[in-house]
């Protein structure tokens, strides 16, 4: 819930300060890139949560997403998306 809230409020914000079309989109375009990554946190944390204590499976999960989002980011650029 908090994503799509988050970027609709974002989209909103921005078109309200520019008022500019293209803009919004690539801002829309670029909040699709960042959610194929960011599932990594969800699958990570529950899991890390079993086996250990909720700070350390926080930790862990952040690392993964970061991880993931360098991957991601690696391999967008090998497919020529500059992200």
């Amino acid at each position: 819930m908090s994503l799509p809230l988050t970027s609709i409020l974002a989209l909103v914000w921005l078109y309200w300060d520019t008022s500019d079309k293209a803009e919004v989109a690539t801002l829309s375009w670029s909040i699709i890139f960042v959610i194929v990554p960011s599932l990594a946190f969800f699958v990570v944390f529950p899991l890390a949560l079993s086996s250990f204590d909720f700070w350390a499976a926080l930790a862990l999960a952040c690392a993964a997403t970061t991880l993931a989002y360098a991957a991601w980011i690696v391999t967008a650029r090998l497919f020529g998306l500059n992200i």
